[in-house]
Order: C-alpha cells, then sequence, then structure tokens
C-alpha cells in the first residue's frame, strides 16, 4: 500500500504540472506560483504535504527536478484543532505531523492553509468513509494451463460497502506477494500497469470480479479497495491542451496549484492455488 500512495503522489505531481480538464491554467510568465499536493490517509497520521515551486510545461516533469519550498508556515485545521506542520528533515518541501497531533479519520472536514513565496493558498477536503469489504475469495484454486479469464468458474467477486452511496468513486489494487509465476503469465494481459506487478483498476459502484487476468503468481495476495472524491480523481483524467497551448493543472487549491485531497481503505488478502493437469 506504501508504494501505492506513494505512487499516487508522484502522479499527481505529473498532472499538476501536466495539465487536466480544469478551470486552473499555468502562466508561464508567472514565476510566483507554488504547487501544494497532499494525499491523507484515514486512519493514519499527516505524514506528508508536499510544497514546490512551480515548473514550466517546458522544463520537464521529473520528480529530481521538483524544487522544494522550505519555511512555508502549513496548518491543517478539524473541527476546533488547529496544528502547523513540521519540516521533514532532510527532504525540502516536504512537511508532516511530527508530534502525531491527530489521526485523519473518515468524516472529517479538513482545512488546509499554506503561507510560502509571499502567497497564501487555501483548501478544504472531506475524509470519504471506509468502503468495508463485505465479500471476497480466501482461496481460489485452479487447475491446468488451458483457461479462460472470462469463465464464470475462474472468477470471484470483491464486493464492499458502496451500495449506501452508487456515485462512489473507487480503486481496486490486486497485489501479489509471491514471485512463483503461473503458467498463464503475461497471456491475459500486457505489463500491468503503475505499482510494478500489481493490477489497478477504477470502479464505481461495489463490486469487482477478480479473474485471472489479476493473477500472475502463486500464493498470497492482498486486495485493497480505496475510496477517495471527486479532487482525487482528477490525477486520473487524460492529458488535455487548449488551443492556445495553455496547460491546465487538476486541483482544489484556493490562489494556487494542486491537490490537497484524502482517501480511505480496505483490504483482505487470499490465497492462489495452482495444480497441473
Amino acid at each position: 500500500m506504501c508504494k501505492f500512495i506513494r505512487w499516487l503522489a508522484a502522479t499527481m505531481c505529473f498532472f499538476a504540472l501536466s495539465g487536466c480538464n480544469t478551470e486552473q491554467a499555468l502562466n508561464p510568465d508567472y514565476d510566483q506560483n507554488f504547487v501544494v499536493q497532499s494525499i491523507l490517509v484515514a486512519g493514519k497520521r499527516i505524514d506528508r504535504v508536499h510544497i514546490y515551486e512551480w515548473i514550466p510545461y517546458a522544463d520537464g516533469l521529473s520528480s529530481d527536478s521538483l524544487k522544494g519550498i522550505e519555511n512555508a508556515e502549513i496548518v491543517i485545521s478539524k473541527h476546533d484543532q488547529d496544528i502547523r506542520l513540521d519540516p521533514i528533515p532532510g527532504r525540502p518541501g516536504y512537511y508532516h505531523d511530527r508530534q502525531h497531533r491527530f489521526n485523519v479519520s473518515p468524516g472529517d472536514s479538513l482545512y488546509l492553509s499554506v503561507t510560502a513565496m509571499g502567497t497564501t493558498v487555501y483548501s478544504r477536503t472531506m475524509v470519504p468513509m471506509v468502503p468495508e469489504i463485505e465479500q471476497g475469495p480466501d482461496t481460489l484454486r485452479f487447475a491446468g494451463e488451458h483457461l479462460s479469464w472470462d469463465e464464470k468458474e475462474n472468477q470471484s467477486v470483491l464486493r464492499w460497502s458502496g451500495s449506501f452511496d452508487p456515485q462512489g468513486l473507487y480503486y481496486v489494487v490486486i497485489t501479489p506477494h509471491g514471485k512463483d509465476k503461473l503458467p498463464w503469465y503475461g497471456r491475459f494481459s500486457g505489463p500491468l500497469p503503475y505499482q510494478g506487478d500489481s493490477f489497478y483498476e477504477r470502479w464505481s459502484f461495489d463490486s469487482y470480479t477478480i479473474t485471472l487476468k489479476n493473477l500472475d503468481y502463486r500464493g498470497r495476495y492482498t486486495a485493497y479497495v480505496y475510496r477517495v472524491n471527486k479532487e482525487y480523481a482528477l490525477m486520473d483524467d487524460p492529458l488535455q491542451r487548449d488551443w492556445q497551448g495553455v496547460t491546465k493543472a487538476p486541483g482544489n487549491i484556493e490562489n494556487g496549484y494542486g491537490i490537497f485531497t484524502a482517501t480511505s481503505v480496505d483490504s483482505m488478502d487470499f490465497y492462489v492455488e495452482y495444480s497441473p493437469d
């Protein structure tokens, strides 16, 4: 899950610089912009808020080229409690709740204020409720190499408590822990996207069907279901540019750029067993 969160943060940086279908147009002639990126996770401390200088599209998108902003004043509030974040030693531009003053909880309304480079930006997000997994496989057993991923006997349904919000947005990640390849490895799909060998897909209802295309190895897997909110999903939009070539960025930061958002997650383990014919 940590790798997934790191990938999401990097992806959000990418889209904040390269563009999505929003109203935040980047102005390459104005060099006082900065970007705020933060993904908070329900049940966790505030462990990373990234503040860095805006870089024009033409300068490239490598994370190594991002210039972190030091000496920023960052306050996150919930209810009547305000906390000022501390810089993470050795990581310019990264801040966290060093004293672990509160956890992020499902249903929280969180408010952000960042002052840097003579500018103050604001944002607000709601922490989604946990998508509690209600049904899923314990063990999937397969025999023989001549299998079809669309056959019902080679599928299992992963179901979570999303029926209360049919418009909710969810992400499913299927992560293998073993490296003992199954005989159909690579047959049903190309290289799996994003987190190495993990399978990642967006889903909008309350269930997901695990098939052979998700399974490349014997042994233990973990299925993660993330519930996200609207601003989080902005990073999943395709790159777009208007006719004047002005890059746009996703975001919910007032008076600035970037995304301040939260996600909640539930997970379950299952096993895959295989025996040849």
